[in-house]
């Protein structure tokens, strides 16, 4: 196949049909933008191994072309092939030294490669245009110094030891202490905590003070994916509130902390966000003192009780329940599924970039917060009497869950779990696990 039917295909997304990147035509003689912009594709349509394959032979015939060495840098990291990534992110700044993101991205892989003291060296020559990538440049300096001070190692250490200090239910416990609160009317908790959930985690002023710019690229980044780039979250009060989270979570019976083989993960690919999103979790709650009467479990708790066949039983001694979510057809599917007929929906906006929900009818136009997320408060402010309530509001969900319980109700955060049910892709894989 040569390239010009295989641009034509991919501009077309018909993928199916593009050949394998050894079958196609050689490339000398042809433009290298349009070369590039296959890659691309290919990485985007998923083909990340085909675009590593291309590129390579991109790289063949344009040995001086910074942004193809970028590009296999980037597709060589998010396959965890650190040490092959930054080989290529040196060459690609060797080409084009002036580059802000070819310095900045090479400075971080020789972070993610333990190599420091280089990657100091290397910042510290990076050349800035404007204040955003000031802003960028000092975060992964930052970085730099976290990865030295919490390395892989340490972070799987402190995630361990969260074993030791705290008590520790496994899915079967979880579930038996779900049903024993429903029998009982008696108020309750399960929350969640995910990554976006810790960037809002202080561990202390230290830490603040020794990373301020990872911190606050962290927190701006999941701010923007939850409300949009033109929220201001100090003038809307998004901010005080958030800095609350840590103190509503610990109300909690049963809370779910980030687990050993997700942070191995992030550590990996080296993603500056995530790492630190999730240790801000986990080394609060081993750094600081015990919190009584708190229990822990896996984050994935919602998965491993669906995957065990814990959710059933649960979900069918419910004669009456409330759930809280953006999703207008999930009282159905619940009754579908589990044949609860007594369901209130407490209607909530979708994230404003939740890229499941593109293009269906029930992506709100109005913000979560302040809009919906104060009268919700407000709403939930009353006695419950042990009713059950599903969760599924992101972030905004740890703060209901808490309020729920404080009115008597059992709060049950199972977040993506009903994006299953309903059968939307929010995670890989969810659509086919759950539903």
């Amino acid at each position: 196949m040569d390239i010009s039917e295989v641009a034509q295909r991919i501009e077309s997304h018909d993928y199916d049909r593009v050949a394998h990147p050894d079958q196609i035509a050689p490339l000398q003689g042809q433009d290298f933008d349009r070369c590039l912009a296959i890659a691309v594709q290919m990485k985007v349509s998923g083909r990340k191994d085909w675009a590593v394959r291309f590129l390579q032979r991109v790289i063949d015939v344009f040995p001086k072309e910074p942004s193809a060495r970028y590009e296999l840098a980037f597709l060589l990291q998010e396959s965890k092939d650190l040490l092959g990534a930054v080989i290529q992110a040196e060459i690609a700044r060797t080409l084009s030294p002036d580059s802000f993101r070819l310095g900045v991205h090479y400075g971080h892989l020789l972070a993610a490669n333990g190599a420091h003291e280089e990657a100091s060296r290397v910042l510290d020559t990076v050349k800035f245009n404007s204040e955003a990538e000031l802003a960028e440049l000092r975060s992964i300096m930052d970085f730099n110094r976290y990865l030295q001070e919490t390395p892989r190692s340490k972070a799987i250490y402190i995630t361990r030891k969260l074993r030791d200090k705290y008590y520790w239910m496994h899915s079967r416990e979880v579930a038996g202490a779900i049903e024993k609160a429903i029998q009982e009317t008696r108020p309750f908790s399960l929350i969640r905590l995910g990554d976006g959930d810790g960037a809002h985690f202080s561990v202390n002023q230290r830490d603040e003070e020794r990373y301020p710019h990872l911190h606050a690229r962290v927190r701006k980044q999941h701010t923007e994916f939850l409300l949009g780039r033109d929220n201001d979250p100090e003038f809307t009060g998004y901010t005080a509130v958030t800095k609350t989270l840590a103190r509503h979570v610990k109300e909690a019976d049963i809370l779910g902390i980030s687990y050993s083989s997700w942070i191995e993960h992030e550590y990996d690919i080296s993603s500056p966000v995530t790492i630190t999103c999730l240790m801000n979790t986990n080394r609060h709650f081993y750094e600081n003192e015990r919190v009584p009467g708190l229990t822990l479990c896996d984050q994935l708790i919602h998965a491993q009780l669906h995957q065990d066949r814990l959710m059933d039983p649960i979900m069918r001694q419910i004669k009456s329940m409330t759930v809280i979510s953006c999703l207008d057809g999930l009282p159905a599917r619940i009754n579908e599924l589990f044949g609860i007929s007594d369901i209130e929906l407490i209607k909530i906006p979708s994230e404003t970039y939740a890229p499941h929900l593109y293009g269906e009818k029930h992506l709100a136009i109005s913000k979560h917060f302040p809009h919906a997320f104060w009268p919700t408060i407000q709403q939930l402010s009353v006695p419950h009497n042990g009713r059950v309530f599903l969760i599924a509001a992101g972030t905004f969900g740890k703060y209901y869950a808490t309020i729920i319980k404080r009115h008597g109700g059992i709060a049950l955060d199972l977040g993506s779990l009903v994006d299953g049910w309903m059968k939307l892709a929010s995670r890989p894989g969810y659509a086919e696990a759950f539903a």
